[in-house]
């Protein structure tokens, strides 16, 4: 057997070190102001630079919400005295207007951070820790920090629903980049989240179903405000409370769910 040569015998070379580690480039990018301009800053990433709030959350959210208002507004002036209605929801053009302004701002977060700041390293991969305050950054490189933030947002989670991923879904961070609105929309939950885009839907003139596990929609809230807009709620959608959806599948007008434990359960 040879014995290894002079170059195997030499030590792996030290990880680069860092004053600081940010992972996540949300709320975690806006950390990096002028108090880090003389130190060195990992910036570490895998989606898209500028987190939840840019790209998928309450930005883009708010952005559909105000037309939904005004189209609401639209359709329900007679409640007010007014001669109002509301006609039709230009989708494509609403989601270009939006997303025209929002993808830049992210592009050009990216490129500020990875090409106009000498002090900060973007790497863009799945971090994980594989020691203390060492981070594998997905890029194939290691490296150390002083310090590192976790600032890694959320994802969506899917709920176990038999048949599920067999068919086509949406989740809060891809629905609003569809091409066209839907004749009708399923949405499972009741919270926040699930009322918001039943409003958005709904007042474009989407038909929505909206399937919610327990009595209330809004159980975060207080309960006289869960409690009254579940009854408002039930005015303009298709509310089914206590079901829990069992199983999915697709048939040849669409996708319905099969709800057991509806009270009243049709294909939607």
């Amino acid at each position: 057997m040879s014995s290894p040569s002079a170059s195997d015998r030499r030590p792996a070379p030290a990880p680069r070190h860092f004053d600081l580690a940010v992972i996540g480039t949300g709320s975690g990018n806006s950390i990096v102001d002028e108090r880090f301009a003389d130190r060195t800053v990992a910036l570490l990433e895998k989606g898209t630079f500028g987190g939840t709030c840019l790209n998928v959350g309450c930005i883009p959210t708010k952005m559909f919400v105000y037309p939904a208002d005004l189209a609401f507004g639209a359709a329900h002036g007679g409640l007010l005295g007014l001669e109002t209605r509301f006609r039709k929801a230009r989708w494509p053009e609403m989601r270009e207007r939006i997303f025209g302004r929002i993808d830049p701002i992210s592009i050009g977060g990216r490129h500020w951070r990875a090409d106009e700041n000498e002090n900060v390293t973007l790497y863009e991969g799945h971090a994980r820790f594989v020691d203390v305050r060492t981070l594998d950054t997905g890029t194939g490189e290691i490296i150390t920090a002083d310090q590192v933030v976790i600032a890694a947002g959320s994802r969506p989670v899917l709920p176990e629903i038999e048949g599920l991923t067999e068919v086509p879904f949406h989740t809060s961070n891809t629905i609003m980049r569809i091409d066209d609105l839907p004749d009708r929309l399923l949405i499972i939950g009741g919270g926040f989240v699930a009322a918001e885009f039943a409003h958005v839907f709904a007042s474009f003139g989407t038909r929505v179903t909206l399937v919610n596990r327990s009595a209330r929609l809004l159980r975060g809230e207080d309960d006289e405000i869960s409690e009254r807009f579940t009854e408002q709620a039930r005015r303009f959608w298709d509310v089914r409370l206590d079901a829990e959806v069992a199983k999915i599948e697709s048939y040849d007008g669409g996708v319905p769910p099969t709800s057991p434990t509806a009270a009243s359960s049709r294909p939607t």
